[in-house]
C-alpha cells in the first residue's frame, strides 16, 4: 500500500468527512458547531455519492466504475440528505435529541461497515469479477462509516437525559391531544412508513441479485459492487424504518421535522427512478423501487397535507 501524493489528493475528501463527524461530538464546540459540523459531514456524503462517486471511490477500487455502479451509488446520497435537512431543521430546537434517531443512525452505521467490510473479506477469500477493490478501501470505509458510527454511538450514551426533560415530553405530548390536535392519521402513517421502509431494506440487502436481475436490463453485467450498493440501499432504508417506528413518541418539535426529512428522501429516490439513462428494465418490472418510493411519498402527503 503506496501512499503518493494521488492517493493523498483521493483520501482527502474521506478525511474532510471523517473529521466532520468528529466535530459533530468534539466537546470544545458549543452545540450549534456540533450541529453544523455533524450537517457538513452527512451533506458532503450526500454531494459525493449524487455529484461525484467516481471521483471519491477511486481510490477504493483497482479499475474505474461503469455508469450502471454510479447509478446504484446515488442512491446513498438519498438517506444523507434526508439526515442533514433534519438536523438542519432542528438546529435552532432547543430540545435534546431523539435517541431513538440516534440509535438508528448508529445501527444504520453499523450495517454499512458490516456491509462494506465483508465484501472486502469475501473479495479476498473468493476473488472477485468486474471492479476490484484496492488496499485502501478498508481506511476509507473506516474513515467514513467507521467514524459515523463511533461518533453516533458515543453520542447515544453521552445524551443527557433527565426526569424533568422526560415529564415536560410527556406534558407536551398530552397538552397536544387535550388541545386536539393529535392525529391517529399521523401515527398511522409512521407506521406505514416504518413497513415500506423494513420491507425495501429487507428486500435489498437479503436479495440484491434478484433485485437487480429483475429491475436493471440484462445487457449490464453484475459484479460484486453492484451487490454491494444494492445492499447499502437497503441499509439505508433500515433508517427509516427504525425511526418511523419510534416516531409517534417524538416530540412535535422532532416529528414536522422527520416527516418533511422523508419527504426529501422519497422525493430524491423517486428522482433517481425517473431513469433517464436506461438503466431499468421497463418490460419486467421497470418501476418496482419507484412504486415503493411514490406510495411512501403520497401516503405522506395525503395525511399531511404537504
Amino acid at each position: 500500500m503506496e501512499l503518493n501524493y494521488q492517493n493523498c489528493l483521493q483520501l482527502a475528501p474521506h478525511a474532510l468527512v471523517s473529521l466532520a463527524f468528529v466535530g459533530s461530538i468534539f466537546p470544545y464546540l458549543n452545540a450549534h458547531y456540533r450541529s453544523l459540523s455533524q450537517q457538513t459531514a452527512h451533506s458532503l456524503l450526500a454531494l459525493f455519492y449524487l455529484v461525484c462517486p467516481r471521483c471519491f471511490l477511486a481510490v477504493t477500487v483497482t479499475s474505474n466504475f461503469n455508469v450502471l455502479h454510479i447509478f446504484l451509488q446515488n442512491f446513498i446520497a438519498a438517506a444523507h440528505i434526508g439526515i442533514a435537512y433534519y438536523i438542519r431543521a432542528t438546529a435552532k430546537s432547543e430540545a435534546r435529541d431523539e435517541q431513538g434517531i440516534i440509535f438508528a443512525r448508529a445501527i444504520t452505521a453499523f450495517m454499512s461497515i458490516f456491509t462494506k467490510l465483508f465484501v472486502a473479506w469475501h473479495v479476498s477469500e473468493k476473488g472477485y469479477k468486474g471492479v476490484g477493490i484496492s488496499d485502501w478501501f478498508v481506511i476509507c470505509s473506516l474513515l467514513t462509516d467507521g467514524v459515523w458510527f463511533l461518533t453516533e454511538t458515543l453520542k447515544f450514551f453521552l445524551n443527557r437525559r433527565t426526569f424533568k426533560d422526560e415529564v415536560d415530553e410527556m406534558c407536551k405530548r398530552t397538552t397536544l391531544w387535550l388541545e386536539g390536535k393529535g392525529s391517529f392519521y399521523a401515527e398511522n402513517s409512521f407506521y406505514a412508513d416504518a413497513a415500506l421502509s423494513l420491507l425495501q431494506a429487507m428486500l435489498h440487502f437479503a436479495f440484491p441479485n434478484h433485485i437487480l436481475k429483475l429491475v436493471i436490463r440484462s445487457e449490464f453485467t453484475l459484479d460484486s459492487h453492484h451487490i454491494m450498493w444494492c445492499r447499502l440501499f437497503g441499509v439505508m432504508s433500515l433508517l427509516s424504518s427504525i425511526i418511523s417506528l419510534h416516531a409517534r413518541h417524538f416530540s412535535p418539535q422532532a416529528q414536522i421535522p422527520y416527516l418533511a426529512s422523508r419527504l426529501v428522501t422519497q422525493m430524491v429516490i423517486f428522482g433517481l427512478n425517473d431513469d433517464q439513462f436506461g438503466y431499468l428494465d421497463g418490460d419486467r418490472l421497470g418501476g418496482f423501487v419507484s412504486w415503493m418510493s411514490d406510495v411512501s411519498c403520497n401516503g405522506f402527503t395525503a395525511v399531511w397535507g404537504v
